[in-house]
């Protein structure tokens, strides 16, 4: 079976899936014909409880959670911002991992300092770059070894 979902507004000012209220935004997906969601940015890896408490909601409409996705950028050039982003990743699949996730999802980023989406360097495409992809991932998963969720870039 293929689920669909997508980006879910409650008109909170929190953007797309807050989790103040996780059975008014798990019922917002089901309205929608949605039975796919993001995980709520709003949930800390370490907050058990509401981890369990919105996973309950979610399961109870029958909307499966497709992804937490961060979005930073793992290979910036600055040592700080670099082991930030990727303790913050390890956290992500953690996270993914705890409250049902299929996946934690994120960009390789590029070799510079600040939003590796849009700076590109010809670094990327180098072997090195590869490898650094692979030993990363490897990090990720044997750091958290999950058992049903999966890294993605």
């Amino acid at each position: 079976m293929i689920r669909l979902g997508g980006p879910v507004f409650t008109g909170d000012g929190e953007g797309p899936g807050g989790a103040d209220d996780p059975i008014a935004l798990a019922r917002l997906h089901k309205e929608k014909g949605y039975s796919a969601a993001y995980v709520p940015y709003a949930l800390d890896v370490n907050d058990t409880v509401k981890i369990r408490e919105v996973r309950a909601a979610f399961e109870a409409e029958g909307v499966m959670f497709a992804e937490v996705g961060f979005w930073d950028n793992l290979v910036d050039t600055d040592e700080e911002t670099r082991a930030i982003n990727r303790r913050m990743m390890v956290e992500s699949l953690a996270l993914a991992e705890e409250i049902g996730a299929r996946c934690a999802v994120n960009i390789f980023g590029s070799y510079c300092h600040g939003n590796g989406n849009s700076q590109h360097a010809a670094k990327n495409f180098s072997e090195k770059a590869f490898d650094e992809a692979v030993e990363m991932a490897r990090y990720f998963i044997d750091t958290v070894q999950p058992k049903t969720a999966c890294f993605a870039y």
